[in-house]
């Protein structure tokens, strides 16, 4: 009995204790470069001319952004035609990834940081 309230105790000790790691959006805004589509890939890749050097997921290329092929294609369509129409524009548009595991897997060597989130700016 002694043994078991003890394990009782430890467990709800190590839930307690547990500590929660939670992903913080980064943004950028800025005027976009370019826009890189492929007919190999479901991927778009999106380059502003103040492209920042960090923060990004530890094993992500940071020289471009990706809008991930898994997305649904009415979705791809929006940010698509967003990123379009403020390049034509010359407009910023504001970039927002996650800091932590948000990577699109562009080859074998090559994880570019996944674009959660585009806006304009007025």
């Amino acid at each position: 009995m002694k043994i078991l309230i003890y394990s009782l105790c430890l467990s709800v000790l190590s839930l307690s204790t547990a500590s929660h790691t939670h992903a913080a959006w980064r943004g950028v805004t800025g005027k976009i470069s370019g826009i890189t589509t492929y007919n190999s890939r479901d991927i778009v890749l999106v380059s502003l001319q103040n492209q920042p050097t960090a923060p990004a997921p530890s094993d992500c290329a940071i020289n471009a952004f990706a809008i991930d092929g898994n997305i649904t294609a009415a979705r791809l369509q929006q940010m698509l035609s967003l990123l379009l129409s403020a390049q034509m524009a010359g407009r910023d548009i504001g970039i927002t990834w996650e800091d932590a595991g948000s990577c699109v897997v562009f080859n074998s060597t090559t994880k570019f940081v996944q674009i959660v989130r585009i806006s304009t700016t007025p």
